[in-house]
């Protein structure tokens, strides 16, 4: 027919076709793959450093990298790194759930959150523009704000101005 499987140059690329698209081409840094890759393993090793690049191409679009067990439809016992596009926001999960967020970053801003179980609620807030915390609150009036929500006779909070003599 007139379809070309596998191409290659005399000292130059070799290209490896499916129904007449290209899907793998080596070049001159390396390798291009169009598609998706799957694979038992990846061990990148380089003495400068490395780098994992996830690129959509698409404005305001998600990616994430997931290492878990289970299937890719329902992954489990992991971790996930992600960053939203629509919210400039990077997080990591873990647990369980990989896609249960535990830590978040605010790309503009710079605020740092640490969720609750389910990874909705934050529950320890950094809020950089104000420099202030939030322990309990998402919205520190103050440098430092604790709230509890529970009244418990056991709870205890302790604040100590190493400056002053011990009480």
């Amino acid at each position: 027919g007139s379809d070309s499987y596998i191409t290659m140059q005399d000292g130059g690329a070799v290209t490896s076709y499916y129904d007449g698209s290209a899907k793998l081409a080596t070049t001159s840094t390396g390798i291009d793959v169009t598609g998706t890759v799957t694979s038992d393993g990846l061990t990148v090793e380089n003495t400068s450093g490395a780098t994992l690049n996830v690129n959509t191409g698409l404005v305001g679009a998600d990616s994430k990298i997931l290492l878990h067990e289970g299937s890719t439809a329902s992954p489990a016992n992991g971790a996930s790194i992600r960053y939203a596009g629509a919210t400039n926001e990077f997080s990591i999960g873990v647990g369980s759930s990989v896609d249960t967020k535990r830590i978040s970053i605010a790309r503009d801003t710079g605020d740092i959150s640490f969720y609750e179980d389910t990874g909705t609620t934050a529950k320890f807030f950094w809020d950089a523009s104000a420099e202030s915390l939030g322990i309990g609150v998402s919205n520190p009036a103050q440098k430092l704000v604790v709230n509890q929500t529970v009244a418990s006779s056991d709870s205890i909070i302790r604040v100590q101005n190493s400056n002053l003599p011990a009480s």
